[in-house]
């Protein structure tokens, strides 16, 4: 899911749609929505991103490599400057060191990756994963391995979604958005439960969707 909105600003904007009366009620509940939703990656939105996490961010649920059967995670988010990004993950790793994670720095594609176990906010400990794109995208997976496999994807024309001719069309099909949805039809079999029939149909490719606002309503329009 690749959603491009500020995070910052989001609780102004919906509460403006919102009924007078429920102003007050839809700024605070949005503001516990964003949190929650960053806590899942072990994050504080006020204290970890507000001064310096920028509009472009995604979240992508892979099947990691191996016998393993759990699903991985790889977020990315987009800076408003080098320099916060920077600051970010030298505050993320400093603070989890100090409370005793052990971590593993090293280079993976011409690229350094800090690792190591962390515990999420209200969680038991899990492995997490960082790397630092151009200076101003930092990528956070829920472990080295899901993480070197989508630094592997993005260097891989024919892996990655910039190249998917199908999906690029789509995308246009489905005109302009603020967030764009893509799934495989594994995942909508394993992760949203829609039957075999329709998963393991020869001409299906996936599902692509576009988010778009229209006024207090979100529009989601598929293919």
């Amino acid at each position: 899911m690749h959603v491009r909105l500020d995070p910052i600003r989001l609780p102004d904007y919906l509460q403006a749609l919102a009924a007078p009366r429920n102003r007050k009620e839809v700024r605070d509940g949005v503001k516990q929505l964003r949190q929650g939703a960053f806590a899942l990656a072990g994050l504080d939105f006020d204290s970890d991103l507000a001064d310096w996490v920028g509009s472009e961010m995604s979240l992508t649920l892979v099947q990691p490599k191996g016998p393993e059967n759990s699903v991985g995670w790889v977020l990315a988010l987009s800076g408003q400057d080098q320099d916060g990004a920077k600051r970010f993950l030298q505050r993320f790793w400093q603070t989890r060191s100090l409370s005793g994670t052990d971590l593993q720095i090293s280079s993976y594609r011409g690229m350094g990756v800090v690792s190591g176990r962390s515990a999420l906010l209200g969680r038991d400990s899990q492995s997490l994963a960082t790397a630092l794109i151009d200076d101003d995208l930092v990528l956070i997976a829920s472990g080295r391995g899901v993480l070197e496999q989508a630094l592997d994807v993005s260097q891989l024309p024919s892996k990655h979604q910039l190249s998917d001719e199908a999906l690029g069309a789509a995308v246009r099909q489905l005109g302009d958005g603020i967030g764009l949805i893509t799934v495989s039809p594994r995942a909508l079999h394993s992760l949203l439960e829609f039957p075999l029939a329709l998963t393991e149909r020869e001409d299906l490719e996936g599902f692509v969707a576009s988010l778009r606002p229209s006024g207090s309503d979100l529009v989601l329009e598929g293919l």
